[in-house]
């Protein structure tokens, strides 16, 4: 089968599909580029758990006392 590579982005991502087919897959991904995308989704997460907090009462004191810990920890 042949098949037609393509990258949208200067090859951080590479995708490729069979040739005369519109549907692709992912081929690779430069370790840069899936360390931004993990980075990225984390920080969703934590704005997520940000928002949630403010419904839920103990995920609220959870957030407390990590920032408390996080505060303490600081060496600047």
């Amino acid at each position: 089968m042949k098949y037609v590579y393509e990258s949208p982005d200067g090859g951080q991502t590479v995708y490729r599909r069979a040739f005369g087919q519109i549907q692709r897959e992912l081929h690779s991904i430069s370790d840069e580029k899936s360390q931004q995308d993990q980075q990225v989704e984390q920080e969703i997460l934590w704005a997520k758990i940000a928002l949630a907090s403010q419904t839920n009462p103990a995920l609220k004191s959870a957030l407390d006392q990590a920032r408390v810990i996080y505060e303490l920890s600081r060496n600047d």
